[in-house]
């Protein structure tokens, strides 16, 4: 793993006592990260960037993962996911009717370790958050601390 690449990260292990050591590197080879951002873009992955799907087949202990768009997914009645841009704005896909997915507008934060998703301009959905555990290039794994303004 390079270096650069290290340093686009920040441990946070002062949050998380079950790291160990100065950075961690997942099963996968990607980085377990402690980040800031979007913002001015300083900390965070660009890995984090792009559309993240649900592979709902692959949850478990609480946690969530998810693919890049392009993943071959076995067939499924729908799938939910979130765009991430790296200027904060995104999206979010949800199943709908007839089987076809809606597309909301979305902005993100990231706190620490904390992503948020925030709907843009239907007040009557909640942020999501969740903690970022690991960012790999074919996998985004996620504790969900709170889906529509519920923990």
């Amino acid at each position: 793993m390079s270096v650069a690449r290290l340093l686009t990260c920040q441990l946070y292990a002062d949050a998380r006592p079950d790291v160990d050591g100065p950075a961690q590197v997942s099963e996968g080879g990607g980085i377990v990260v402690g980040m800031t951002g979007p913002g001015d873009g300083a900390g965070v992955s660009t890995e984090l960037y792009g559309t993240w799907v649900h592979s709902h087949e692959e949850d478990a202990d609480g946690l969530e993962v998810y693919r890049p768009a392009g993943f071959p997914f076995p067939p499924a009645r729908g799938r939910s996911s979130f765009t991430l841009g790296p200027d904060g704005a995104g999206s979010t896909g949800s199943p709908g009717p007839v089987d076809r997915g809606t597309q909301a507008p979305a902005q993100w934060e990231l706190a620490g370790t904390e992503l948020t998703v925030l709907p843009v301009g239907d007040t009557a959905v909640a942020p999501e958050r969740f903690d970022v555990v690991a960012i790999e290039p074919e996998r985004l794994t996620l504790r969900p601390t709170s889906r529509g303004g519920q923990t």
